[in-house]
């Protein structure tokens, strides 16, 4: 690639089609009220986009599962000092010094990239000085005084796009939550943020602020916290338990912020709750759900060869097509019929080495119905499958399309 300064050597960035903020929007408020929920806008194009999420989590959402679409904090995690006068920045600060800075009067740049562009040197920030100055509307000289602003990029799966979202952030309280959670997420993931399902949340804390006398008061404020996902994290403890690096405890130590596990039982805990175990576990004792693709394919072979139905040679076309409908049941609602058909044979190939239901071999029709999928059909007539098989089923075919060559990013 040639270079062009200023063009060609920025960092890289997925398309960007959205934003995430915590507020309302500004309007006529100076300071718009702090929400409990999170504020999704996407580009007013991104009509599919935005219709999917709002299926998946609705109008007001405190919780949405992402990914970090690079391996570098500092390639998906952005926080500054900065101050805007006429929604342009006017400069921008690390806390020592100016990275950026206009002069007030003419606007002319003076500090760019770090350095006084005369001088060469680099000029400190002091907190107390204003960056610039506003007419306000009585023709008053107001200062501008720089503020922190965090900015996240993040990729929301359900929207199956390699495109980001902004999380944005005015908070010092979510800067540094949010920096000490991607320094853990780094730390446990072997350096890399990358292949993580993490929950994007907002969470009620006490937070102390200055009141209207000066004096410092306690407010309640929704802040942001970044927690791996219960199904990666159980992902994870399966799959180092499996190659016999950790004992259950040690890696919900390690892994997990709401897991704990039991030292006499070794049962694997989320948030109080024990995990549903009720499939019968694989050659490998003592897994917890939901099994990562390897264990999970391991698990329902070892039945199907095992005749755990006993000697199933046949299964009907009913059998194939409620296997076919639950694999589907997964994804409904998400893209066109072809996206979720080529998925469920994505599944079907990894899991059994069939594309089409109608080749698996009948031992495996009966097993992934009776073991793994479950499906079941209320009153109405709707049907649905265990919500954890879904989830397995996920991290499979992510699995799939990987190994096929189809993502070029690990996720």
């Amino acid at each position: 690639m040639s270079p062009i300064k200023g063009l060609t050597n920025r960092n890289m960035a997925f398309p960007k089609i959205g934003n995430i903020r915590k507020g309302e929007p500004k309007g006529e408020s100076k300071f718009p009220k702090d929400l409990d929920h999170f504020r999704v806008e996407f580009d007013e194009l991104e009509v599919e986009a935005s219709e999917i999420f709002l299926r998946e989590y609705g109008p007001e959402p405190k919780e949405i599962l992402i990914w970090l679409p690079f391996k570098e904090i500092l390639e998906c995690w952005d926080a500054w000092l900065e101050a805007y006068t006429a929604g342009a920045m006017v400069a921008r600060s690390d806390g020592e010094t100016y990275n950026y800075l206009r002069e007030p009067d003419t606007g002319r740049i003076i500090v760019k990239d770090g350095v006084d562009v005369i001088s060469g040197d680099p000029k400190p920030y002091i907190a107390e000085e204003p960056a610039t100055y506003y007419e306000d509307t009585k023709g008053k000289q107001q200062p501008v005084f720089l503020k922190p602003v965090g900015r996240l990029e993040v990729i929301i799966p359900v929207l199956e796009r390699l495109s980001s979202l902004t999380l944005h952030t005015s908070s010092q309280y979510d800067i540094a939550e949010i920096t000490k959670n991607l320094q853990a997420l780094y730390f446990i993931n072997d350096s890399s943020l990358q292949g993580i399902d993490i929950l994007l949340k907002r969470k009620p804390r006490e937070i102390s602020t200055p009141g209207k006398d000066g004096k410092r008061v306690r407010r309640t404020k929704y802040l942001i916290f970044l927690e791996t996902a219960p199904a990666w994290v159980q992902s994870q403890i399966n799959g180092r338990r499996k190659r016999g690096e950790l004992k259950s405890v040690e890696i919900a130590g390690e892994l997990g912020s709401g897991i704990t596990a039991g030292e006499a039982t070794g049962e694997v805990i989320v948030e109080g709750v024990i995990v549903d175990d009720t499939v019968p576990p694989p050659p490998q004792a003592g897994l917890t759900r939901p099994y990562d693709p390897s264990t999970l394919k391991d698990g329902l072979e070892y039945k199907a060869a095992n005749n755990y139905y006993g000697n199933k040679k046949q299964s009907s076309k009913e059998q194939r097509n409620l296997l076919r409908m639950s694999l589907e049941l997964v994804w409904i609602g998400e893209g066109d019929a072809k996206a979720v058909e080529q998925k469920r044979k994505d599944v079907s190939k990894f899991l059994t080495g069939e594309h089409s239901t109608l080749k698996i071999p009948a031992p495996w029709v009966w097993v992934m119905l009776n073991e793994w999928l479950k499906p079941e059909q209320d009153s109405g007539g709707e049907w649905s499958i265990n919500k954890i098989a879904a989830s397995e089923a996920r991290m499979v075919w992510r699995v799939a399309t990987r190994e096929a060559g189809q993502a070029e990013i690990e996720f």
